[in-house]
């Protein structure tokens, strides 16, 4: 049984929408593009820093970046390490890391922008590559924001959440045989090979209808960001999923069942999230997370305030349940597993059943998503 009381999160990543930009050198082809295409206009008659930069790259960078102009350049100057004014293709290049660091990590990126680390924070964020989408970025951009909320610095945040991302890694570079999934919960295979965009769009509307109906019936209002809490959760289970190789649709279904997607205590206030993960259950994620080489907080922390990181425990807690059986994964006993008790595998079938319906009238699966010749996940996912 839920307690009725809602905590909304109130962190907000918009995912940038500028084009993507793959990593670079400076002097590579990303900054002679951004060079070339103001080669041979006419040079603007006001120079944002005239003794350091190129004015007409940098005009067209910030515009590009949709930072200000003021910023742009503290940020230029942070990750200049040559006392010479620099010419075109080293500013473009320049230019580029920062456009780069902002679209994916915005959020860490005000965080530095005006501390003395901020080059070394490009540059540890440059090392672990860049995310396969804005969606990706985003999403550890958010993490990020919750261990600062946990009192972390700056600095142990991003040094946190690195840790994480080098977990991750790890786990995709190791050889593993595709797994075969067996039981009525089984994934939902044209639900798996969603982007992260796509995804997003998709169930972002879904989850809000659930958690408006439940709501509704407890007599409570929406969450004052209800325009961006379905997207955001759909994004965390998304990202969170493929980190750590476990279905979406487990994922959706457990936490359509137990809560309606809502971010509120149960259990007698033992439970927290919308994945309600039990209070000793979470000391046990966080305790073989810090096994891995995963930095978490210490203390205790309520998940209802940090719902990113509690749908990150809840994929990784789920990932150690799939472990257990091997290269034929039943989705069934790994519901079981979860709660505890063999009823549990029925009621969550009934939410993949009624996620099917829902796919069903929007046509996902007369689509060009269920014509794609492989899925997102490669080398973990078999129909059986």
């Amino acid at each position: 049984k839920v307690v009725a009381s809602v905590s909304a999160p109130d962190d907000r990543s918009q995912v940038a929408r500028v084009s993507r930009r793959a990593p670079h050198k400076a002097g590579s082809q990303g900054g002679k593009r951004l060079a070339a295409r103001s080669s041979n206009r006419e040079k603007p008659a006001a120079d944002p820093d005239p003794t350091t930069f190129r004015a007409d790259i940098m005009r067209q960078a910030v515009k590009a970046s949709g930072l200000k102009n003021s910023d742009f350049v503290t940020a230029m100057k942070a990750l200049n390490c040559q006392s010479e004014p620099l010419g075109r293709m080293e500013t473009a290049a320049l230019a580029e890391r920062i456009i780069r660091f902002h679209e994916n990590f915005p959020k860490v990126f005000y965080g530095f922008l005006n501390r003395p680390d901020f080059a070394a924070a490009e540059n540890l964020i440059a090392l672990a590559g860049v995310p396969q989408s804005p969606e990706e970025g985003c999403f550890w951009d958010r993490l990020y924001t919750e261990f600062i909320k946990m009192n972390f610095s700056p600095r142990e945040a991003l040094l946190g959440v690195m840790s994480h991302r080098k977990e991750v890694a790890r786990r995709h570079k190791e050889k593993r045989e595709a797994t075969r999934f067996e039981g009525e919960t089984k994934p939902i295979r044209v639900l798996e090979m969603l982007s992260a965009q796509e995804f997003g769009d998709l169930l972002g509307p879904y989850i809000n209808d659930h958690l408006r109906r439940y709501l509704k019936s407890k007599r409570q209002a929406m969450p004052s960001n209800e325009s961006d809490y379905g997207r955001r959760l759909a994004l965390d289970i998304y990202c969170t999923a493929k980190a750590f190789n476990v279905p979406v649709t487990t994922m959706l279904i457990i936490a359509h069942h137990e809560t309606n997607f809502a971010n509120i205590l149960g259990d007698n206030n033992r439970s927290a999230s919308p994945f309600q993960i039990f209070r000793p259950t979470k000391k046990l994620i966080l305790a073989e997370m810090h096994k891995s080489g995963m930095k978490v907080p210490s203390g205790s922390i309520d998940l209802r305030h940090t719902p990113t990181l509690a749908t990150y425990m809840a994929a990784y807690h789920i990932s150690s349940l799939m472990k257990k059986d091997g290269k034929g994964c039943n989705m069934d006993n790994v519901a079981y597993r979860y709660n505890g008790q063999r009823s549990y595998v029925g009621l969550v079938k009934e939410k993949r059943d009624v996620l099917i319906t829902y796919l069903s009238e929007r046509g996902v699966f007369q689509t060009q998503f269920a014509r794609k010749a492989t899925p997102v996940w490669k080398s973990s996912l078999q129909e059986s």
